[in-house]
């Protein structure tokens, strides 16, 4: 993520360094999407997760650095 900015000075911006893993389909992927359906009610309306369709990745952050801030 960035704030892009042609003034040099005022540039900020976040990077994450890690792993990262998909969850395609099975238990494990029907859980995660119940949880974020959970969480944002909107979703199986508006950004519906199907098995068929749809991956979810996992994230692991090893390292994050920063700048600007």
């Amino acid at each position: 993520m960035d704030f892009y900015s042609d003034a040099w000075e005022s540039l900020k911006g976040v990077m994450v360094q890690g792993s990262a893993k998909l969850i395609e389909k099975g238990p494990r992927f029907r859980k995660i999407r119940q949880r974020l359906y959970m969480k944002y009610p909107q979703y199986p309306r508006d950004a519906a997760l199907d098995e068929k369709d749809s991956v979810i990745v996992e994230g692991a952050p090893t390292r994050v650095f920063s700048w600007g801030f």
